[in-house]
């Protein structure tokens, strides 16, 4: 429930940036606000964009609380339950109607995009050396906008963790501030770090790090809630201070949890910085948009090819970092 409800949740960004390449959605609109300079009304659709995130958010923690009470349906709450599932199905269903599906333009475009292939061969390595200069960079810029989101999330993942934080209004600032960064999908953060600190990889690596800061501090808050309680109460009960029961109960418990997260989210940042040079931020995406709106297409199949051997080397890497630490 709770990987089905965080990919619903992230895919909702994800359509959100579909738009700034013109595939639909309300990304469209952000990205021409954006580029109008009208931030009144960017601001508005933001607030949307925030405010729907944060209801996803909120379902998902009952649905995960009412799972672990064993209370999902029980006679109290059963059919308040089933009007719940009942109004997601039917959600789902209805969405459908905002898809055109035109089974005549499908056809057609599979055609282009089998014409594209054919055109794809042999692909163009005249430039390899440049793209992999590009690969690096893209690289740093998942590590470093990982490093910074470790760095900010860890303190902001225990104030979002309500056996943790005593203070209500600590704890509902700190989930309303993982909820805002999340809600930004990185190619906006990146526009507005693009036109903040100019054209490069430092944009990149500020959105990927806001951005992910939001995750890992979600992340960071739930696997705390979901410790065993007893070692924290042991601790409580020798009068130990907050950093005493941090370091002693809390940290020992999440450090398994810790590391998984923090490699999940090294291997999806670097696939994500790919994109960040759309728009000006950094990396090979830059490269990649121009020789696919060129229609240089032999030269777009080698910087795949540099991208996904990039990935899988990463993969590897972060599979048997993941086994070392487990």
């Amino acid at each position: 429930m709770g990987y089905n409800l965080y990919l619903f949740d992230h895919n909702i960004r994800v359509a959100i940036t579909l738009g700034i390449v013109g595939a639909g959605g309300l990304g469209i609109e952000l990205f021409t606000q954006m580029r109008g300079f009208h931030y009144q009304r960017v601001s508005a659709i933001l607030v949307i964009i925030i405010v729907l995130v944060s209801m996803v958010d909120r379902l998902s923690a009952y649905l995960r609380r009412e799972i672990l009470e064993g209370t999902l349906f029980d006679r109290a709450t059963r059919s308040r339950n089933l009007l719940l599932l009942t109004v997601f199905v039917t959600a789902t269903f209805a969405s459908l109607f905002f898809v055109s599906l035109d089974m005549g333009q499908i056809y057609g475009g599979f055609l282009r995009v089998l014409g594209f292939m054919i055109e794809a061969v042999p692909p163009d390595i005249s430039e390899t050396p440049l793209y992999l200069r590009l690969m690096l960079e893209t690289l740093a810029i998942g590590v470093c906008g990982t490093t910074l989101a470790i760095i900010l999330s860890a303190p902001l993942g225990l104030l979002a963790a309500r056996n943790i934080t005593s203070s209500h209004w600590l704890y509902n600032l700190s989930k309303e501030l993982t909820n805002l960064l999340r809600a930004m999908p990185e190619l906006i953060f990146a526009l507005v770090f693009v036109a903040a600190v100019g054209l490069g990889p430092i944009a990149g690596v500020m959105a990927i790090g806001l951005h992910t800061t939001g995750f890992l501090g979600k992340f960071y808050a739930e696997a705390i809630e979901n410790l065993d309680p007893n070692p924290i109460e042991a601790i409580d009960a020798t009068g130990a201070r907050f950093s005493q029961k941090i370091s002693h109960a809390v940290v020992p418990l999440m450090m398994p949890l810790f590391n998984s997260y923090n490699l999940f989210l090294l291997d999806r940042n670097i696939r994500a910085s790919t994109v960040m040079g759309i728009v000006g931020a950094g990396g090979i995406g830059f490269e990649l948009i121009m020789n696919t709106r060129l229609f240089e297409i032999q030269k777009v199949v080698t910087m795949i090819i540099v991208i996904l051997i990039a990935i899988i080397g990463v993969e590897w890497i972060s599979n048997v970092l993941r086994k070392r630490a487990v």
